[in-house]
């Protein structure tokens, strides 16, 4: 077996130095146009998504957001200045910048429904890193756990999701 490409090994061991250590962010209050607009954009046409009418008919204090919202919105952040991303429109990472990182599974948890006005706040936690080898060379497997909760620690959202990263050639070097 050849020797690890240094910049999926550095990956590897930022990612594993990260394992159990909780990151909280907080989101802040989701509002009804982001949850339209998402909506929209997957194709989920039910007037709850869209409308506060039809959501308080249905019980919702505001309108419902489509199931996968928060675990489809990868930074909460203001994002990068155009300057800083790489031509396919990803905020360029020194650690990642020869990598090819893709998703590798994903479970979901939906304990409660996510209406607008909630103010929200996400927690990360690396659960496991994993070296494997397959036939294109070495893969860096993360494991990291999400969970969308108020500030009284109510969970409205879990989700485990899986990456993989690979050297941009192949993986071994």
């Amino acid at each position: 077996m050849s020797e690890l490409d240094p910049t999926l090994e550095a990956y590897r061991l930022q990612m594993a130095d990260r394992i159990g250590v909780r990151h909280r962010a907080h989101i802040g209050i989701l509002d009804g146009r982001t949850i339209s607009r998402y909506a929209l954009a997957v194709g989920d046409l039910a007037p709850i998504h869209h409308d506060q009418e039809a959501a308080t008919a249905a019980g919702f204090p505001g309108v419902v957001a489509s199931p996968n919202l928060l675990s489809a919105i990868a930074d909460w952040g203001a994002g990068a200045r155009e300057g800083d991303l790489a031509p396919d429109g990803i905020a360029r990472d020194p650690t990642t910048a020869t990598l090819r990182v893709m998703g590798a599974g994903e479970e979901l948890d939906l304990l409660r429904p996510v209406t607008a006005g909630l103010d929200l706040y996400h927690e990360e936690v690396i659960e496991r890193v994993d070296l494997k080898h397959g036939r294109s060379g070495a893969i860096v497997f993360v494991t990291a756990l999400h969970e969308f909760s108020d500030a009284t620690g109510v969970l409205y959202n879990r989700n485990r999701r899986t990456v993989l990263a690979r050297a941009e050639k192949g993986g071994d070097a």
